[in-house]
């Protein structure tokens, strides 16, 4: 999986930049909807971020599970943070479904709900002309709850 997505190299995986934090579509879709949210400015660690990041993150994070949710069906979508890979403080955002999802014809995973994560797997392989579309629709959502 690529948690740290650098923005220099996965421009088109972008989905919206806002004034600290920028999402991107996860390269890895296994879990349809999956997201990275990245700080926009090199920082590793939670206690050094301005309570304006803070609660771009809050406000920002809360929008993409909504739209998750809603408009992919997903149960809830879970935030997770591991370092290492990047100096940039990032989040992946993980779709939970109770049924396993589909999006233009391509079928993706639903493990069930209360079990870990299976990573080794890499179902719902998108075709380039997916991902866009993906990507718009998730962004569609995003602009206009953050109206």
């Amino acid at each position: 999986m690529n948690y740290g997505i650098p923005t220099e190299v996965k421009k088109e995986l972008k989905i919206v930049g806002l004034d600290y934090w920028s999402i991107f579509l996860d390269e890895n879709q296994h879990y349809l909807g999956s997201c990275v949210v990245m700080l926009n400015r090199p920082e590793e660690v939670l206690y050094n971020l301005s309570k304006e990041e803070k609660s771009e993150f809050l406000d920002i994070s809360s929008k993409l599970e909504l739209i998750i949710v809603r408009d992919f069906g997903a149960r809830k979508v879970d935030f997770d943070s591991s370092g290492g890979f990047t100096d940039r403080l990032r989040f992946l955002a993980k779709p939970r479904y109770h049924n396993e999802p589909e999006f233009e014809g391509t079928r993706f995973t639903a493990d069930g709900y209360g079990v870990h994560y299976n990573t080794n797997v890499r179902s719902g392989s998108l075709t380039k002309k997916q991902y866009t579309k993906l990507i718009k629709q998730i962004r569609s959502g995003l602009e206009r709850e953050l109206e």
